[in-house]
């Protein structure tokens, strides 16, 4: 169909009720059929497959993972209970002012810089 054949037919379809193979003409011009050869999809999802699979499924990347994840939090659970025996030590008790690091000296210096 020419491009002036289609714009008076499609002007024609917004004020005009069109005949049904006028209708099927326009359709067919406005929506194009798609056709994808047999096993585009297949092919597509392999090489999807292929490119993220080694990414994050590959033995050796989750073994070196855990391997590292484990390291970081055995670190920090010792960091944490280094932390927790030490305050214990030096305060005598591990409450939320020990642990926020307040003591009753800074309380006080507190209230007074909020009272000036």
């Amino acid at each position: 169909m020419k491009g002036g054949q289609f714009k008076e037919l499609l002007l024609r379809s917004v004020t005009d009720e069109l005949e049904l193979e006028e209708r099927l003409l326009m359709e067919a011009e406005l929506l194009p059929d798609y056709v994808f050869t047999p096993g585009f999809k297949e092919r597509v999802l392999s090489r999807i497959d292929a490119v993220i699979t080694p990414l994050y499924m590959r033995p050796d990347f989750l073994r070196s993972f855990e391997i590292g994840f484990r390291r970081v939090a055995l670190t920090g659970v010792a960091a944490i209970l280094v932390l927790a025996v030490s305050l214990l030590l030096t305060q005598g008790s591990l409450s939320y002012d020990t642990l926020l690091g307040i003591d009753n000296q800074v309380d006080d210096s507190l209230i007074s810089l909020l009272i000036e």
